[in-house]
């Protein structure tokens, strides 16, 4: 089952426009603020629309200047290696499109070759990824650090799988 949850990038975020609007969006509660304090109203109901101002702007504001994307969109695992493949595989499909799209010969071989050689490179890096443990696992624990150590099992564990007993590599039934 693939992961629905979305990850905010705010190492690529427009900050200039992320303050900018912020600033915008926390006018209109900073006036409210202050007209409840000049008139002593501090009702439950203020409170909490001063509230839901707040926040409303900062979510509305992140989501206009923050980009979104799946939590998996962004492999650790890539390399050059793949992204050459991958340029190889692009301009022998382009090469065998602009040839008509031959169902023969060298061309066409050529691009059957290279698709083939960029998935299966694909499935060998997303399997090397699952199966082999790192150092950073076996380190955050030998030093217990409890967050730092379920981020990297996290990381190298399907969660659902592992939840139910299960992993892609064998089946666990406890006795």
């Amino acid at each position: 089952m693939r992961s629905k949850v979305n990850r905010v990038r705010w190492d690529h975020a427009d900050l200039a426009l992320y303050f900018s609007t912020t600033g915008e969006l926390s006018q209109p509660v900073l006036h409210e603020l202050c007209r409840q304090e000049c008139s002593n109203d501090g009702k439950p109901e203020c409170i909490k629309n001063i509230y839901r101002g707040i926040i409303d702007g900062l979510i509305h504001s992140q989501t206009i200047s923050v980009p979104c994307h799946k939590e998996k969109f962004f492999q650790v695992w890539w390399d050059d290696e793949l992204e050459e493949a991958k340029q190889r595989c692009i301009a022998s499909c382009r090469l065998w499109r602009s040839m008509g799209r031959p169902g023969v010969g060298a061309i066409y071989d050529a691009y059957r070759k290279d698709k083939a050689a960029y998935k299966l490179a694909v499935r060998a890096k997303e399997r090397d990824d699952k199966q082999v443990y790192t150092n950073d696992l076996h380190e955050a624990l030998l030093r217990k650090q409890g967050t730092a150590f379920w981020k990297c099992w996290g990381s190298k564990f399907d969660a659902c799988s592992q939840m139910l007993g299960k992993s892609r590599k064998w089946n666990y039934r406890p006795e």
